[in-house]
C-alpha cells in the first residue's frame, strides 16, 4: 500500500528489502550500504519520553543513522 501511495504522488525510485536482525540496526546498515539520501519511517506516536524508555525503532534509527531521517505518523 505504501508503494502505491508513493507512486501515485510521482515517486519512482523505491527500494524494498527483507532483512533479519535487530530492526533499527538493520535499517541503518541497509541505508549506509545503499547510500540512502533519506530514511523515511512510520512512528507509532509515542511521546519522546515514552519512546526512549520503550525503545522505539524510529528513535533508535534517529540516534544511529548519520543522515536524514523522516518519521511520519
Amino acid at each position: 500500500q505504501s508503494r502505491e501511495r508513493a507512486e501515485a504522488h510521482g515517486v519512482t525510485d523505491i527500494e524494498t528489502a527483507w532483512l533479519e536482525g535487530a530492526t533499527a540496526e538493520c535499517i541503518v546498515q541497509y541505508a549506509n550500504e545503499h547510500r540512502a539520501d533519506m530514511v523515511v519511517m512510520g512512528s507509532r506516536g509515542l511521546s519522546e519520553l515514552k519512546g526512549i524508555f520503550i525503545g522505539s525503532v524510529s528513535h533508535k534509527v534517529l540516534q544511529l543513522y548519520d543522515g536524514n531521517v523522516l518519521t511520519v505518523q
